[in-house]
């Protein structure tokens, strides 16, 4: 074998040194993020009605690509490729009718759009460049739903440098009562249907948000689990919202749960120019739907806590209290 044969093998063989490509073709995403039970669900509807959006993209294996990276599962331009070719084709598919869903109760439903009709004339469309073309020239908002993703903001930005995010906070004892009334903490892990990144220590199954700190959830109660990894999470985000260049977070827009639900016209405003777009005849009914404004019931809050406090160790009740003080990022 000749030295130049063997040499170009050696480059074949050496597949961790191949740079992988991929240039996004979707200009205009928009990822709204935040922890399970934010209000996610509240904000996204309104966000789709808005003139230009599309129904939102929903996939945990967007969620997985991120959180794989962070733990070196899979490497840095992996995930970028990955991340681009799903958001990308997802856009293409839904321009050209293809995987829409009709079912009623989703939130990924086309009856959820600003205009439903318009789904069903993409089932005649052309596949091809054509569309590539369509895209560029409407400049559809495709919208994007992801936990955590300020967690890894850095990865998202890279992959969509003119990516805009909208993080949505919500006071933590709401999320705290919500994590531990759906059972996030116990057996909710275990099942089947759960989409949550799972790992194994040593012999024990704990998620991802546990990683760093296992022992310590492994012999904690359900509540006080709950507690700390909403703590953990919410400082994952602080942590990365530091580390945003200047232009970054130009891109970034933080919603407070609380003051949406209450006077929403001026932060709808102010996404509306943040997204460069206008609220749609569609976009009061939704917020009727999402029953936006509303006031929020105070003694709700009061008898959480309570609840929260009789299941809680007073270490991890006096951790929640730091952080209801603490409450915006």
């Amino acid at each position: 074998m000749n030295q130049t044969k063997m040499l170009n093998e050696s480059k074949l063989n050496n597949f961790s040194n191949l740079k992988l490509e991929k240039k996004p073709f979707v200009n205009n995403v928009a990822l709204v993020s935040g922890l399970h039970y934010s209000g996610k669900s509240m904000l996204i509807p309104i966000i789709t009605s808005l003139v230009r959006s599309e129904i939102i993209y929903k996939a945990f294996t967007l969620e997985h690509f991120q959180i794989l990276n962070y733990l070196k599962k899979i490497s840095y331009d992996s995930a970028v490729f990955l991340i681009r070719y799903n958001i990308d084709f997802a856009l293409y598919d839904k321009i050209i009718g293809r995987n829409i869903n009709f079912r009623f109760e989703d939130e990924t439903s086309i009856w959820n759009a600003q205009n439903p009709s318009s789904y069903f004339k993409r089932l005649s469309s052309t596949r091809g460049d054509s569309i590539i073309d369509r895209i560029n020239k409407e400049n559809p908002i495709h919208v994007i739903d992801i936990h955590n993703g300020l967690w890894f903001s850095n990865l998202w930005f890279n992959a969509y440098p003119t990516l805009k995010m909208i993080h949505i906070n919500r006071n933590p004892i709401d999320i705290v009562y919500d994590w531990y009334s759906n059972n996030f903490g116990s057996e909710f892990y275990l099942t089947k249907t759960n989409q949550l990144l799972l790992v194994n220590w040593e012999n024990n199954i704990v998620p991802y948000y546990a990683i760093g700190w296992e022992n310590e959830y492994i012999n904690m109660n359900q509540m006080d689990r709950c507690i700390s990894m909403v703590f953990h999470l919410e400082k994952h985000h602080k942590k990365s919202k530091e580390s945003l260049t200047k232009k970054q977070l130009k891109n970034l827009f933080i919603v407070n749960f609380e003051e949406m639900v209450t006077n929403p016209e001026p932060i709808l405003s102010k996404i509306c120019l943040f997204l460069k777009t206008n609220v749609s005849l569609n976009t009061q009914n939704i917020m009727e739907r999402e029953r936006v404004p509303r006031i929020p019931n105070k003694k709700d809050y009061k008898n959480k806590l309570i609840k929260i406090k009789k299941l809680a160790s007073k270490k991890s009740f006096d951790l929640l209290m730091r952080m209801i003080d603490n409450y915006k990022i």
